[in-house]
């Protein structure tokens, strides 16, 4: 099996400044979001192994929401469930407005400093370890369409679907404004997660991927049990990891927190990856493993400090010398050899 770690936070520290730039803007959304999560009724069971959650009890509160760590595979799930009124408001009202505004800038910074190179692994994957040199690939949940964009301009013949009308406009109007492709748009709205489920059953492509999207669905175990039963052979996902950004958002009240807010009512572990690869016979192929929880906490000081009234003369130093991009990236490095990134992206296979 293939095992990659970490990839510099030089590339992507400029796509990330907005985060720094409009925290306060991104804060009141994300806790908006938030009161919004906490109407909905009470978690029972833990979204990934689904074996009931110990009730009257949470690990932490993060930025107003109770969450607690399962018992049997490890999964780290908020308290409250993700209804489809929850759901339906997060990413279909307003055109999905609420969840899309992040996508809609330096589309294509992002294409070749964070798209592209999942594409290549995936593709170096698929060639170094399984020997396939050509393959197809639907990508669910494609969001803006980043990543099929990057997997075409590889030669790749990929497609991509999402529920969200304004990201599929953003997709669709994106493709046909590069002047790179010969062929239409390759992207579909789909109505429903239902809707999603049943065209993952029927998917023929070699690949079946979720780059950044199987933890904002209400069941993510149904995905996983379509890609059993359909002809697709290998499932490429990238998810988000309870890792120390959790416990960096937790102390930083004043601070966005990316990680755990948003769509991300819940967050994978590796325990409860290999949960679910045990539970279906999947077989990993390989993984990358890097995360951004240094910038995180580069982002969270700068925030918190300036908030108690840090001179300039004073965050220039947390900035440029104490914590300058070159040492955030090499303390990035050290967490994700020690698999505590925040993210990791795995290639998969059915036995």
């Amino acid at each position: 099996m293939k095992i990659s770690f970490s990839k510099s936070l030089l590339d992507i520290l400029s796509l990330k400044n907005g985060f720094l730039e409009k925290n306060d803007h991104h804060l009141k959304d994300a806790l908006l979001i938030n009161q919004k999560y906490n109407l909905q009724d009470l978690r029972k069971q833990c979204k990934n192994c689904q074996l009931t959650l110990k009730q009257n009890y949470f690990d932490f509160t993060n930025h107003g929401v109770n969450y607690k760590i399962c018992e049997e595979c490890g999964h780290l799930n908020g308290e409250r469930d993700d209804s489809i009124e929850f759901t339906q408001w997060l990413y279909k009202d307003d055109g999905g407005s609420h969840y899309s505004e992040n996508y809609l800038e330096d589309y294509e910074s992002r294409v070749s400093n964070i798209y592209l190179p999942k594409a290549k692994f995936l593709k170096d994957s698929l060639m170094d370890c399984c020997g396939v040199k050509t393959f197809s690939l639907s990508d669910f949940g494609c969001g803006g369409g980043h990543f099929v964009h990057s997997l075409s301009t590889l030669g790749v013949k990929a497609n991509g679907f999402d529920i969200s009308d304004q990201l599929i406009n953003l997709a669709s109007k994106v493709w046909d404004n590069s002047n790179k492709f010969s062929v239409k748009p390759p992207f579909l709205r789909l109505s429903s997660e239902d809707d999603l489920i049943r065209e993952i059953i029927r998917c023929e492509s070699d690949v079946i991927s979720f780059t950044g999207a199987l933890e904002h669905l209400m069941n993510p175990n149904n995905a996983l049990q379509a890609f059993v039963d359909s002809s697709s052979k290998y499932f490429f996902f990238s998810v988000p990891l309870f890792s120390l950004s959790t416990f960096i958002e937790n102390v930083s009240s004043n601070t966005f927190p990316r990680h755990l807010s948003g769509g991300h009512t819940h967050l994978y572990t590796h325990e409860s990856i290999d949960y679910f690869c045990n539970k279906y016979s999947f077989e990993k192929v390989s993984q990358w493993h890097f995360g951004t929880d240094a910038m995180d906490l580069r982002r969270s000081l700068i925030v918190e400090t300036a908030k108690k009234g840090m001179s300039e003369s004073a965050k220039e130093l947390l900035e440029k010398k104490f914590l300058s991009p070159s040492i955030t990236n090499e303390i990035q490095q050290v967490l994700d050899k020690h698999f505590g990134g925040s993210e990791t992206h795995m290639l998969i296979k059915k036995r």
